[in-house]
């Protein structure tokens, strides 16, 4: 096994940029991509934990843009 593989680290770094930047400017249908559309997903917030895709899409819809 290699550790700290670039082309690894690259992705990772991309997913999280893109989640970041999604979460940062509300862009509801980025994160919509993100998140599995499954009814067991699991989001656990600073506030709140949601389960399912419906409730992590209603909780983003509900959120103001900053």
């Amino acid at each position: 096994m290699q550790l700290d593989a670039p082309d690894i680290i690259a992705e990772a770094r991309q997913v999280f940029d893109t989640y970041e930047d999604a979460l940062m400017n509300n862009r509801t249908e980025v994160l919509d991509s993100i998140f599995w559309a499954d009814p067991r997903t699991v989001r656990f917030g600073i506030t709140e934990i949601l389960y399912g895709i419906d409730a992590i899409r209603a909780f983003r819809a509900s959120v103001k843009a900053y």
